[in-house]
């Protein structure tokens, strides 16, 4: 979510995905903004294409950083074959 106002001023995440198994392996990873510059706040989707397959049973590491700004909102994630 982009969302409005001071608390959001200059919010920057970084998302890494990486196999539980060897924490060397990164699938993905992408920084995105948490700052909207209209005011009111906007859900946006990001989809991250993994470099690697990862087989049913075994497991990612999903890692969220704060880059800079103070705070950033997820509202929801979701796994799917496409």
């Amino acid at each position: 979510m982009k969302s409005y106002g001071e608390k959001w001023k200059d919010s920057r995440a970084k998302f890494s995905v990486r196999s539980s198994t060897n924490e060397t392996a990164l699938f993905a990873e992408q920084e995105l903004s948490g700052e909207n510059d209209v005011p009111y706040s906007l859900t946006h989707s990001h989809k991250f294409e993994l470099v690697a397959t990862v087989k049913k049973g075994e497991s990612l590491d999903l890692t969220f950083d704060l880059v800079s700004g103070s705070a950033f909102k997820v509202l929801g994630m979701m796994l799917c074959v496409h």
